[in-house]
């Protein structure tokens, strides 16, 4: 039987960054919350949606909250790019002007372009029908691999046990958890739900509150041709499409959300089918091309599609941290430091919009 004084649960970017930012918290500190163990079910930190997403870094969003912890992390990814794998090309969102004023503040440096201009750089949209375009020089891409390899390292160089393959099968208990894993049982002062899809079920073994945590599934498309380097991810806002430069050829999404309890990342009859029909407007000439690989991810989302951080509403001494479905790879560094300052300081730092006791 082993004891730790944290457990976390879930090696994506959510568990990852914070164990990191754990480490660092404490050193900054001269104090912190003792031993710390992360485990992973799958043999591998990213296996699900973490590293399997389109890997951008989109700081023009709606949600002001969103906008601000993206915006906070590509600044960091931006300084760190080499380390994190951060490439920096821009966005071009596309639509009417008017959509534009929701999607900016002063967190994010951005600029309106003629639709003339947007064409005139991107031949591919030659006949695409928009107004202007949102752009935003310091979004990018990221490389999931590297930047969870350098959040598990700088954890583990500061004494956090990572274990791979471990699942949990039972919860006991209110602090200390009693958690029955694949690997043996391991006693928790505290834990950390970051689960990621599997959120839910995870806060249900261990008789948490049931927080209204939905798995969506999105699909993900790679056609073997190339686009010119440095070109900036075009997404059409009416359509609610993208596409972007892949070191493998051209990654699109249709921004699919399918509902789904199964949790099997299967591409679903049709979708390929659906993708060119969306893709065509606003690329005809791209839609033509052949598709080299499909894949499907998990997007985890509450109903009003903010994270959920903090203490569990039952049980204080188990935490959340979840529901980032859609913007976790690119606001992982600023989710991870607020949550583990919370987590060392108390909840009461944290913006009251992501505590699960909203629910």
């Amino acid at each position: 039987m082993k004891h730790v004084d944290v457990l976390v649960v879930g090696a994506g970017v959510a568990g990852a960054s914070l164990v990191y930012h754990l480490v660092r918290a404490s050193r900054e500190r001269g104090e912190g919350v003792g031993s710390v163990m992360l485990v992973e079910r799958a043999p591998r930190a990213g296996a699900h949606a973490s590293g399997r997403n389109a890997r951008l870094v989109l700081q023009s969003v709606a949600e002001p909250l969103v906008r601000r912890l993206t915006a906070a992390s590509a600044r960091v990814y931006a300084e760190r790019a080499d380390e994190v794998g951060f490439e920096r090309c821009g966005s071009l969102l596309l639509g009417a002007r008017a959509e534009f004023a929701a999607l900016r503040d002063d967190s994010v440096a951005s600029e309106v372009l003629a639709a003339d201009a947007v064409r005139t750089r991107v031949p591919w949209i030659a006949e695409c029908d928009f107004e202007a375009a949102l752009h935003t020089p310091g979004d990018g891409v990221l490389d999931p691999q590297r930047l969870l390899a350098f959040y598990l390292d700088g954890a583990h160089e500061g004494g956090v046990e990572l274990a791979f393959g471990v699942e949990v099968t039972a919860i006991a208990g209110e602090g200390p958890f009693h958690v029955e894993t694949s690997a043996g049982t391991i006693v928790a002062e505290r834990l950390v739900n970051a689960a990621g899809a599997w959120a839910a079920q995870l806060g249900a073994c261990a008789g948490a509150a049931p927080l209204p945590l939905v798995p969506h599934k999105r699909h993900l498309f790679l056609h073997s041709v190339e686009l010119a380097p440095g070109l900036p991810y075009i997404w059409h806002l009416g359509w609610d499409v993208y596409f972007r430069r892949d070191a493998e050829g051209t990654l699109s999404c249709m921004c699919d959300e399918e509902p789904t309890a199964e949790l099997a990342e299967t591409v679903s009859d049709g979708a390929e089918e659906r993708l060119r029909e969306r893709l065509r407007p606003l690329a005809p000439a791209l839609a033509a091309e052949p598709i080299a690989r499909a894949w499907s991810c998990f997007r985890t989302k509450a109903p009003d599609a903010l994270p959920v951080i903090g203490p569990d509403p039952r049980l204080p001494k188990l935490w959340w941290l979840a529901g980032l479905g859609g913007y976790g790879l690119g606001a992982s560094w600023e989710v991870g430091r607020i949550a583990a300052r919370a987590f060392i300081e108390g909840a009461e730092t944290m913006p009251i919009e992501v505590l699960p006791s909203r629910f």
